[in-house]
């Protein structure tokens, strides 16, 4: 059983294993304040999961001015939206990514953001957090299906924690037009294959702080003229 932190962390990671730290003290459900604290902490993960990539879209990014924003799930949800388009396009460009990924040899887990289950996810935690929950608590039925949920929501949410919470952003302009026709859904696959073979390929890996970067995967080198 994961112990119970005293000071909150900014980590990625932190408010997930909180809220599975307070799912193991539960005892499968007896205890439904246990609950109540696992569905808060879980509530909190799935925002700063979608803070993340929100974030990672943004090349300038968060700035004091957005802070008023993250307040609010929906407000996360829509600045991803207007930034990357709906979740068909949203699909399209982290496809688009692992295409290029496979072709470098890069093998990184990078997950594709489902914001409608995160957003289904977190109006259920949000449920628990309200007093209606206190007072139906009793239902013994009613709570073997919240941990039920929450084990779902837990499971759901892991998958985040160990992938890549990350957006691979296509700076140069021929690149980005070849990146922007796959998501119209102009270009296929092995369009993009082909553009890569043609034009070549190469990886670097550059961090926010005092690390050097490094080349990762295998160069593609550009094709003879």
């Amino acid at each position: 059983m994961l112990p119970l932190s005293s000071q909150r962390n900014p980590s990625l990671n932190y408010h997930y294993e909180e809220g599975k730290a307070w799912l193991g003290h539960c005892n499968a459900g007896i205890s439904t304040t246990a609950l109540s604290y696992a569905a808060f902490e879980f509530r909190l993960a799935i925002e700063r999961i979608v803070l993340q990539y929100w974030y990672a879209l943004s090349p300038g990014g968060i700035e004091e001015k957005d802070l008023k924003d993250i307040r609010s799930y929906k407000s996360i949800e829509n600045r991803i939206y207007q930034l990357a388009g709906h979740q068909k396009q949203i699909d399209a460009r982290f496809e688009f990514a692992h295409i290029v990924l496979e072709a470098l040899k890069i093998d990184w887990p990078i997950i594709t953001p489902n914001l409608s289950r995160f957003s289904s996810y977190w109006h259920q935690c949000s449920e628990l957090c309200h007093v209606a929950w206190t007072l139906v608590s009793e239902n013994e039925k009613l709570v073997q299906e919240v941990y039920s949920t929450l084990q779902e929501i837990s499971q759901f949410l892991e998958v985040y924690i160990n992938g890549v919470v990350n957006w691979m952003r296509v700076e140069e302009m021929p690149f980005r037009e070849v990146e922007e026709k796959f998501i119209t859904g102009i270009a296929t696959a092995d369009d993009i294959r082909k553009y890569l073979a043609e034009k070549g390929a190469w990886a670097r890996v550059e961090y926010a702080d005092a690390r050097p970067p490094h080349f990762i995967g295998e160069a593609i080198p550009p094709k003879k003229v």
